[in-house]
Parts: C-alpha cells; structure tokens; sequence
C-alpha cells in the first residue's frame, strides 16, 4: 500500500454492560493465567461486529485481536468493510485491538458480564487520511484514533511504558509513568483519561475524579473521560452528579448507547423513572440487538404504573434476547395473563 494513514474514529458503538475503553477491571486474573487459545470454548458470548474504515485503500488488511491481560485469545484478519467474530468468549476484561502493517491503529477495552451467554456487538468504524510523517519515522504516524495526541518522543516512550504495565498488570508502575507524562504534558488529555481510569480500578475515587476532570480541562466533550466520569459518579451513588455528566455525554456523543442507557440508569437512582425512559428505550434504538437488561428496567417501570401490558411487551423481548433466562417460566406467565391480545 502505497502512503501513510492517520486513522480517526468517526463512531465507536460498544454493547456490553460497561464501555471499554476505560473500563473498570474485574475478576479476569484466573481466566488470564490460563493458556490463550485453549480458553474458547462452545459456550460463553459471541463478540462481533463490523471493520469500516472510510477512505482505506480497497486492498488493505486489517488483523482484529482479543487480548484478555497480555495474552492473544483470539484473532482474525479482514479488510474493510469485513466483520470480525469471536464465539465462546467468558465474562471478563478485555481489549480488543486492531493493527495495520503491525502497528496498532485501534484499542478499546471492555467489559463483558452478560446475565446469560449472548452476542456482543462492537463496530469499529475509522476514517484514514493521509499524514505527513515525522522525520524520524518514514512510514509515518499511525496511531489508535481515540489515542491521537501528538507527544514528544520521551513522553510517547512513557506512554507505551504505561500501556505495557497495565498488560502485565503492574498498576502501580502504569501510574507512576503516567504521571511522570502529564507532569511534563499537563495538557494530555488521553494520559489523564487512563490515569483516571486506573485510581478508579484501584478505588481511588477522589484521585479517578481529579483525573477525568484534569482530562475534561484539557479537552472539553471528550467521550470517554465524560462517559467514565459518570460512570464513577453511578459507583458513588451521587447520581445528580451522573446526571449532569451524563448529560454531557449524550450531547457529546448522542449515538453512543452506553451513554444514552447509564443516563437513564442515574435518572433510576434518582427515582425519575418518567425521564429515565427516553435514554433507556433510545438505547434499545441504537443498539436492538443487547442492552437485554434494558428490557427488565422499563418492565418494571411500567409494572410499576399499572401499564402492565408495556411491561408484558418489554419482557417478551427480553425473552427473544436471553431465551435460556432461569426466570423464563414466570416471565412467560406475566406476558400470558397481561400482554394485549
């Protein structure tokens, strides 16, 4: 292929229960430790999605890998335009990753916790332009859209150092680099975002807050550090707060699924469950396929103000999404004696 790309996100649209990028990490470590390849199995979710990468060259190659800690559990190579799947995958952390000629160009990580086992949909859709390369590097910059912040050269290296600590889940280590990298840059707003990131894994609330709100600064609307924000506020329970970033992030990012539904989940904590429909059902519209549990919040919403037949219609597609659910029996009951013929 013939010269030098930047690659952009123009949309990112993550269905899981918590967004990736900057997700908080769970108990992944046993299945970490285990091999990698082995770890597929026939049960467990299937993790999907499309590779559109708007101005690529016709003949480029892209490999998409699944990463669970430092380890490849998965990986595929398709061009643009093509799709992606990964079957049999646990609940746990991951990242899932795509390179361009060895280099990466697109990192998301992500949590999975599904209820029960079922298709997680995560599209990635980029825009590559042409870049001017630096002098030391002839092939020029090519980088993960979401992480394109222009550093030095010193501050790129603790960056990486960073992103390779977090791998091997050295966080003490990935936080003092990061560190190190907005006392020199104050204004990278990607250092703060997973600086914010890894207190929030370690607890460190006020630190996390500090850190989103340092990256905010930086670069007021950006998504990720507004999503994680809020999502901080929800673990917190300050969920007047939730709302007020929340709302920020669905006007910074109004396709954004995950954002439209933990907006509707702030209005819950709340207790405003007529102003939390409008970000809950407009989650289902951006992503009709997950947000399964979606389905059982307005069902009991609307159980909740006698509109017993709305609730019977959210359960049943509840069903239609999590078919193998335990409470299935009771659920079908429900929609028998309230569902409108």
């Amino acid at each position: 292929m013939n010269g030098s790309l930047d690659f952009h996100p123009k949309r990112v649209l993550i269905v899981a229960l918590l967004l990736v990028f900057f997700a908080v990490a769970t108990g992944v470590e046993a299945f970490a430790q285990r091999g990698t390849r082995d770890r597929i199995g026939t049960s467990g979710n299937v993790l999907w999605g499309d590779l559109k990468i708007e101005g690529a060259p016709a003949d480029g190659v892209y490999q998409v890998i699944l990463l669970a800690g430092p380890n490849e559990l998965a990986k595929t190579t398709i061009g643009s335009g093509g799709r992606y799947k990964f079957s049999g995958i646990p609940n746990g952390d991951y990242e899932l990753v795509v390179e361009f000629e060895n280099q990466i160009i697109y990192r998301n990580r992500m949590h999975l916790a599904e209820s029960q086992p079922t298709d997680v949909r995560s599209d990635i859709l980029l825009e590559a332009k042409a870049s001017n390369p630096p002098a030391n590097d002839s092939r020029g910059a090519v980088v993960p859209a979401t992480f394109a912040y222009n550093r030095s050269a010193s501050n790129q290296a603790l960056y990486d150092k960073a992103l390779a600590s977090v791998r091997k889940k050295d966080t003490a280590q990935a936080i003092s680099s990061l560190k190190q990298l907005v006392t020199n840059d104050p204004k990278d707003f990607v250092a703060w975002a997973e600086l914010g990131t890894l207190y929030f894994k370690e607890n460190s609330f006020p630190e996390s807050e500090d850190a989103y709100l340092r990256a905010l600064e930086a670069k007021p609307g950006f998504i990720l550090a507004l999503l994680n924000l809020g999502k901080l506020a929800l673990a917190q329970k300050k969920f007047d707060v939730a709302v007020d970033v929340l709302t920020r992030a669905v006007a910074a990012a109004p396709e954004s699924a995950d954002a439209q539904q933990y907006l509707g989940e702030a209005y819950l904590g709340l207790k405003k469950g007529s102003k939390a429909l409008g970000p809950l059902n407009e989650a289902l519209r951006l992503d009709p396929k997950g947000k399964a549990d979606i389905h059982l919040r307005l069902a009991a919403l609307y159980n909740g103000a006698g509109m017993k037949d709305k609730a019977a219609a959210e359960y049943e597609q509840f069903l239609v999404k999590r078919p193998d659910h335990p409470e299935k029996a009771k659920l079908q009951e429900y929609i028998k004696q309230n569902k409108k013929p």
